[in-house]
C-alpha cells in the first residue's frame, strides 16, 4: 500500500512538472505575439498631425520591477475627419522591453474592471481624455533606468478616415505613483 502511495505521489509530481513547463512555453508563446493594439509599424514616427492635438501626456510611473505603469493624455480631432487610434508602442525601444496597450476601466455590477481596447474611434470636432478610472495605456517591461521626472516617448498609431494608419510620436512625463492627475 505504502509502495503505491509512493508511486503516485510520484506520478502526480512528474505530470505537475510537465503541466507547468507546458504552461511556460504557452506563456512564453503567448506574451511574443502582438494582440493588444501595440502594433509593430516599420514606419518613422511624425512628430504632428494636422488637426490632431495632444496634451497633458503623462505617466504614472511604477517603479517596482515586474508592475505596469499607466500613460494618459488628452486627444482632440479637429481633422474634419473621423479618426482611429489603433495602438500605441513604446518609441524607440524593441521587444521584450516597452510593451504597450490601450485598455478601458469601467464599472460592471457595482466593480471596476480594466479591459484591452482594439481601438478607440474620435469623431471630427471632439475628444478623448485618457485620465485614470477611464482610457487609460498600460504600460509593461519598461527600462529600469526610467525616473520620475524624464520623459518617456510613446508612438499613437492613428488612422484618419481610410488612409493608412501613422505613427504619432509623443513625449509623456514621468510622474510618481501618487500623481492623481499629471505631474
Amino acid at each position: 500500500m505504502k509502495r503505491e502511495n509512493d508511486m503516485k505521489t510520484r506520478l502526480n509530481a512528474f505530470c505537475g512538472g510537465v503541466f507547468i513547463a507546458m504552461g511556460c512555453l504557452l506563456a512564453t508563446a503567448f506574451a511574443q505575439h502582438d494582440h493588444h493594439g501595440s502594433s509593430n509599424m516599420e514606419t518613422a514616427a511624425r512628430t504632428s498631425i494636422e488637426g490632431v492635438i495632444i496634451s497633458d501626456a503623462w505617466v504614472r510611473l511604477n517603479q517596482m520591477t515586474g508592475r505596469p505603469s499607466a500613460g494618459y493624455f488628452s486627444l482632440r480631432n479637429n481633422t474634419g475627419t473621423t479618426l482611429t487610434l489603433t495602438g500605441v508602442q513604446v518609441g524607440g525601444l524593441s521587444a521584450p522591453h516597452g510593451r504597450a496597450m490601450l485598455h478601458q476601466t469601467t464599472a460592471v455590477d457595482g466593480r471596476m474592471k480594466m479591459s484591452h481596447v482594439a481601438m478607440v474611434t474620435i469623431e471630427p470636432d471632439t475628444g478623448v481624455d485618457f485620465a485614470p478610472g477611464g482610457f487609460h495605456i498600460m504600460l509593461h517591461n519598461l527600462p529600469a533606468d526610467l525616473s520620475i521626472g524624464g520623459m518617456l516617448q510613446l508612438d499613437l498609431l492613428l488612422q484618419l478616415g481610410t488612409d493608412a494608419a501613422v505613427s504619432l510620436r509623443v513625449p509623456f512625463k514621468l510622474c510618481g505613483l501618487a500623481s492623481a492627475m499629471g505631474c
